[in-house]
């Protein structure tokens, strides 16, 4: 584990209670586990264009960047972008790298639709 993230405000503690909650008494060995979460898929290609925006302080830094690899692997359209020196959920507080997150999300949104990419 990257010791540089999830300090702040989502912590590995906090991250393997909310999903053995979620998880109860299933194994996630069958192809329900996706149900969970689509990067426990082995084939993403049905996935839709992604946009994902992550902190470079985040505990899914490098869970979310696994996954844009996979989904660029898969051919589906995808846009990754890291923010530095941010933490998980820095979307929700005022600052440069807000900003900065919703104009890409804005962007990206737009792109998508104009491409026809999004139903």
């Amino acid at each position: 584990a990257n010791p540089t993230t999830g300090t702040f405000s989502w912590s590995r503690q906090a991250n393997h209670f909310c999903w053995e909650s979620l998880r109860g008494a299933y194994a996630l060995d069958d192809d329900r586990k996706t149900l969970f979460s689509p990067a426990l898929a082995t084939d993403l290609s049905d996935l839709p264009p992604t946009f994902i925006c992550v902190g470079a302080l985040d505990l899914f830094l490098e869970e979310d960047l696994a996954f844009a690899l996979t989904l660029s692997r898969s051919g589906v359209p995808m846009e990754l972008h890291v923010y530095p020196s941010v933490p998980h959920m820095f979307d929700q507080l005022p600052g440069e790298q807000t900003a900065q997150a919703t104009q890409d999300i804005a962007r990206a949104v737009r792109r998508m639709i104009a491409a026809g990419l999004c139903d």
